[in-house]
């Protein structure tokens, strides 16, 4: 489980401004903050037509048994009309938990290339998606 999603951000490489950003707060995304057990499926969330609301803010992993005890995939979709600069691109992926005993694996593929896998860190356990959130370490 990766609970309380709080950002996705994409920016080129000089600046560090957003091309495109989700969120911001946990209260913005799908099912927040109380309802993270409605999730039925993964989120495809496309930048200029979909919205936060369109993204759960739990995110669940092999190990939710509230998600069907399975791996769940989330597409973020995304054009660029024109490339300005340096080729060069900022993905940037903000939890504000992970779960303990399974943390969160994320690939990342652009144009159906894979870039890169990332293991995420054990988080503090599932207190946060009920709100406790002092063992989060997000």
């Amino acid at each position: 489980m990766i609970s309380f999603l709080t950002a996705l951000i994409l920016a080129t490489q000089g600046s560090l401004v957003p091309i495109w950003k989700i969120g911001g707060s946990t209260d913005q995304f799908k099912f927040a903050p109380s309802s993270y057990s409605k999730f039925d499926n993964g989120c495809i969330y496309v930048v200029g037509q979909s919205s936060a609301q369109d993204v759960p803010y739990v995110l669940p992993g092999p190990a939710d048994s509230w998600a069907g005890s399975k791996p769940h995939q989330d597409l973020f979709c995304f054009g660029l009309k024109k490339l300005s600069g340096p080729n060069l691109f900022y993905f940037k992926v903000r939890f504000q938990d992970a779960q303990a005993s399974i943390p969160p694996l994320i690939n990342v593929s652009v144009n159906n290339h894979f870039i890169i896998k990332w293991q995420s860190p054990a988080g503090g356990g599932d207190d946060s998606i009920n709100g406790d959130l002092s063992h989060a370490v997000g």
